[in-house]
C-alpha cells in the first residue's frame, strides 16, 4: 500500500480506524486466495499421484473459501474509491457536480449494502439455528461462509459512510479540484 493511498493524518480518528479495517479485511482475503490455492493444489496433487482426493473440497471451497476471497476485499476498493466506474458521464460533469454526484450514489450503496448486511445476518442466524451443512459433505457448516458475509457487507457499509463523511466535507468546497486530485481519500 502506497502512502497517498492513506487518510491523511488530520482525519477523524474514527475514519483512520476504518481505513486500517479495510487494510486488514484485503489482507485476510489475499490470505484465504493463498489458503485456497494450497488446499486445491494438494487435493489436485492427491487425486493425480495417489488416485485419493481431498474430501469435500468443493464444498470448502464453496462455503469457507470463495466468501472471503470474494467478498471482503470490497470494503478496501469502497474505501478507495478503486470500484469500476463508467466515466462518460462523470467526464462531462464539473467537479462540485462530480461530488454531489458521488454522495448520491454513496448514500444509495449505502442503503443496500445496509440491507444486504441484515438479510446475511438473518441468513447467518438461520444457518445457526437450523444446523444447515453442505448437501455433498456433512462435515462443510455454512454459517463460518455466511459470517465472513456478513463482515464483508458491514465493513462495506462502514467504508460507504466514511465516504460520504469525506464527500460531505468538500462539496461544500466552491473551489475546483484537479482531476488527479479528486478522489476520495
Amino acid at each position: 500500500m502506497t502512502t497517498a493511498s492513506l487518510p491523511p493524518s488530520s482525519s477523524p480518528a474514527w475514519i483512520r480506524i476504518i481505513d486500517r479495517i479495510t487494510v486488514v479485511a484485503v489482507g485476510v482475503a489475499a490470505g484465504l486466495v493463498a489458503l485456497m490455492m494450497v488446499h486445491v493444489i494438494i487435493d489436485v496433487t492427491a487425486r493425480n499421484l495417489l488416485s485419493a482426493p481431498l474430501p469435500g473440497t468443493l464444498d470448502v471451497v464453496a462455503y469457507f473459501w470463495m466468501p472471503g476471497v470474494s467478498l471482503l476485499a470490497l470494503g478496501y476498493a469502497q474505501f478507495r474509491n478503486e470500484q469500476i466506474r463508467v466515466t462518460l458521464l462523470l467526464e462531462a460533469l464539473d467537479s462540485v457536480s462530480k461530488r454531489r454526484l458521488d454522495a448520491l450514489v454513496e448514500v444509495i450503496t449505502l442503503l443496500i449494502v445496509a440491507w444486504l448486511s441484515f438479510v446475511s445476518f438473518e441468513a447467518l442466524l438461520g444457518s445457526i439455528d437450523h444446523g444447515e451443512r453442505a448437501n455433498g459433505t456433512r462435515w462443510v457448516p455454512f454459517w463460518p461462509g455466511r459470517l465472513v458475509v456478513v463482515v464483508s457487507f458491514v465493513i462495506l457499509a462502514l467504508a460507504s459512510v466514511a465516504n460520504l463523511y469525506k464527500l460531505g466535507k468538500r462539496i461544500d468546497t466552491t473551489e475546483q479540484i484537479p482531476p488527479e486530485e479528486n478522489v476520495l481519500v
